[in-house]
């Protein structure tokens, strides 16, 4: 195999295409990988439209020259499958990653808000706090750090919801007073805490899944937090440039832009088994993509790469054995 991976990125080689940078290359190496592809049944125009809307995704994140932020097309492109009444060609493409809210949001899809009034510091950035622990207030999801019930005191006498909504209040508030614009909590918040957001001009963002949560993370460049505390340290805080309110087929959405360039690729889907086929094609594309700048050079298809592979080893064989390999091989004993 190691002599197989040399052989390939040897210039003897002739099973390899250069690849040059320029976009009607790229173009069509991201037509023929949506091609090979063929139970989605996407027809020419609607291929032209996905691969066009992919390639426009991966020039968007990569660096342009002088930019030295981190590039990973795992970490900046993102997916988000549209399943329902409406075909593949009518996909889009959102510059910023895309994070569905859910039902407590303060707008609807008949009045969302084309811009959201947010909470900025002096440097015009919107300070990020993310938490992965429940703010419900609920007994049983465990008690705040420092607190807990006595049990000589009756249950009946002691309002255990209101006293723990109370300790994650004080919690906010201390976020908010260190100029904090938006909360992300992996899990439900309470409504007196979304309330109190709210009216301090802070964008919260409740019951995000665990895959929201890092792509969420990468973007504000902030840490997760694990633990209540009246004292966090600063390094702990992200920062987003924008956030923006979307509808998409009367779902609601916001669009978080950072720091680093990210694309999410809005999929629509007439069936899950289509989605199932596209959304790991195309993220396959854009990786391939991504290593087509490091390595820029393709291979045949159609059985070609394998024929030439084959016929190289061939060679090889030939070239270590001789045309009688046993003649080096001392003569068996004969039997007197």
């Amino acid at each position: 195999m190691l002599q197989v991976a040399a052989y390939l990125g040897s210039s003897d080689c002739v099973c390899k295409l250069e690849l040059p940078m320029s976009s009607v290359w790229l173009m069509t190496l991201v037509r023929c990988m949506l091609c090979t592809r063929p139970i989605s049944g996407l027809d020419k125009m609607t291929q032209d439209r996905i691969a066009s809307l992919l390639l426009q995704a991966f020039l968007h994140i990569v660096p342009a020259p002088g930019e030295t932020h981190t590039f990973s097309s795992k970490l900046q492109f993102h997916l988000h499958p549209m399943v329902g009444n409406s075909a593949a060609g009518d996909s889009s493409l959102v510059r910023g990653l895309l994070v569905e809210v859910q039902d407590n949001s303060p707008w609807d899809h008949h009045h969302c808000p084309e811009q959201l009034v947010l909470k900025r510091d002096p440097n015009g950035k919107i300070v990020t706090a993310l938490f992965d622990i429940s703010m419900a207030g609920d007994p049983s999801d465990g008690y705040p750090d420092g607190l807990h019930l006595e049990s000589d005191v009756p249950l009946g006498l002691v309002d255990v919801e209101g006293v723990m909504v109370g300790r994650i209040l004080e919690m906010v508030e201390y976020v908010v007073r260190q100029g904090v614009g938006f909360v992300g909590c992996q899990k439900c918040v309470h409504r007196r805490v979304k309330s109190y957001c709210e009216g301090q001009g802070v964008v919260m963002l409740d019951r995000l899944s665990s895959v929201y949560m890092n792509a969420v993370k990468n973007v504000t460049g902030g840490e997760v937090i694990s633990s209540f505390s009246l004292n966090y340290p600063s390094s702990w805080w992200g920062a987003l440039n924008s956030i923006t309110p979307m509808v998409i087929q009367d779902k609601r959405f916001l669009i978080l832009e950072g720091s680093s360039p990210q694309a999410t690729l809005v999929l629509h889907c007439n069936s899950d088994v289509e989605a199932d086929e596209l959304v790991p094609l195309c993220r396959g594309i854009v990786s391939i993509l991504e290593m087509s700048l490091y390595h820029p050079h393709v291979v045949y298809g159609g059985g070609c790469m394998e024929t030439m592979l084959g016929a190289y080893l061939q060679q090889k064989v030939q070239v270590m054995w001789s045309p009688d390999p046993w003649s080096d091989l001392p003569a068996p004993p004969t039997s007197s």
